[in-house]
Parts: C-alpha cells; structure tokens; sequence
C-alpha cells in the first residue's frame, strides 16, 4: 500500500504550521501524541477511518428486451375475461 498522510494544524497557539502524520491501514482508529517540532506543542489525535463508498449495483438486463410483453398479454386477458368483453 502506498504510504498515505493525514494533515494536522499545530495546536500551538501562535504557530501557523500544520503537521504531515504518516499512516497504513493499521494506523485507522487509533490514537496518536503528536508533538509540533517548531514549538514543541504536542496533542492527542485520533487517525479517522476513511469513509467507505457505497457502489450501486445496477440493475440485472434482461436478454430480451420484450420479456414485459408476456405480463402486460396475461393482465389484459385477465381483465377482458373479468368485463367478458
């Protein structure tokens, strides 16, 4: 897996830089100490889990494009039959 990285303001009051944490999978959902190397302000942070995107599956294709036909003949006997027309 290619190396990845979370990024991180300092939480030092004054300091303007943000931090490059890098992290693997197994790094998802723990808790790292992070300490600023130009102010030595240091914090606790929690890797997130990235968010898992949903694939929609379409729809199974019929072979044939007139497989509704059959249901739409059944239904209009159905109904002829039922006003005996």
């Amino acid at each position: 897996m290619p190396q990845e990285y979370r990024h991180l303001k300092c939480p030092g009051v004054d300091c303007p830089k943000v931090l490059r944490l890098p992290i693997s999978e197994k790094h998802y959902g723990t808790k790292v100490d992070v300490t600023c190397p130009s102010c030595g302000a240091e914090c606790r942070t929690t890797i997130p889990v990235p968010a898992v995107k949903e694939v929609v599956q379409p729809p199974p294709s019929s072979t044939n494009m007139f497989d509704w036909s059959d249901d739409v003949r059944e239904n209009l006997e159905h109904l002829l039959g039922k006003f005996k027309i």
